[in-house]
């Protein structure tokens, strides 16, 4: 009796053993990333286009924040991309049309103008701003989405914070991050100009296929730069429409 319930033990420790092991070849690995510090041009938007927020193959981005080290004049982008076998190979080039920015660039309102935002069944890889030309004041999104699996997908938006003099440094001010287990899908800026000029992100994720979900990391730290005096901003409000979307499977 003893030898036979030696027997069932071992195996049930092997099954548990082999089920670990293929759920473990299914679980996504986290990869924290920067583009390299440039030159920020004193807060301008259009230096932004320094910075291409890229994540590798089978891989979909799950946050980014703006980082201005010591509160100086450079700039770069923190951003974290999970790997999957939920995430595939199929890429989708997108951009966002272009838009016009004022004051020689010092607009960060004039992104809310573009909504980066994937099909259905598709999460950020990678994405860029551009400028149509060097002299020009418009700008645009260039950007990928990658083929995923999900079961579901959620908006969420970020708190509200103040851009007073309109340089890109207030950016530094909001993250994303999204939880374990899931990636970004759509991300666009809202502006605010009710007594308090400010912004926020409002942006989609969606659960991958497969993945245990977990928490929502801590966003990393960035320096804020000193307080810079309030200047008069255009009135003019883009409505803010968040992205709902629908789970898809990868093709076969």
């Amino acid at each position: 009796m003893k030898f036979i319930t030696r027997i069932l033990i071992l195996i049930l420790i092997s099954n548990l053993i082999l089920a670990k092991t293929s759920f473990m070849k299914n679980i996504s690995t986290g990869y924290s990333n920067q583009t390299p510090l440039s030159d920020a041009g004193e807060g301008s938007v259009f230096y932004l286009d320094r910075h291409n927020v890229k994540c590798g193959t089978n891989q979909a981005l799950t946050g980014f924040q703006l980082n201005r080290p010591n509160r100086g004049n450079e700039i770069q982008y923190l951003f974290d991309c999970m790997q999957s076998n939920a995430i595939g190979t199929n890429v989708k080039t997108k951009a966002t049309a272009f838009a016009k920015t004022q004051d020689k660039g010092k607009s960060l309102n004039f992104l809310d103008r573009h909504d980066i935002v994937c099909p259905n069944g598709y999460a950020v890889q990678q994405f860029k701003l551009s400028r149509e030309n060097s002299s020009s004041i418009n700008i645009q999104y260039q950007y990928t989405c990658v083929e995923v699996q999900t079961t579901s997908c959620t908006s969420k938006e970020t708190s509200r914070t103040p851009f007073d003099d309109m340089t890109s440094f207030y950016l530094d001010r909001q993250s994303i991050f999204v939880p374990v287990g899931s990636v970004l899908t759509q991300f666009k800026l809202v502006s605010f100009y009710d007594g308090k000029p400010g912004f926020k992100y409002a942006y989609t994720f969606c659960q991958l296929s497969g993945v245990a979900p977990g928490p929502t990391p801590i966003p990393k730290p960035s320096p804020m730069p000193k307080p810079t005096p309030n200047r008069k901003v255009d009135s003019e409000i883009s409505p803010s429409a968040n992205k709902k979307c629908q789970p898809k499977g990868l093709k076969q």
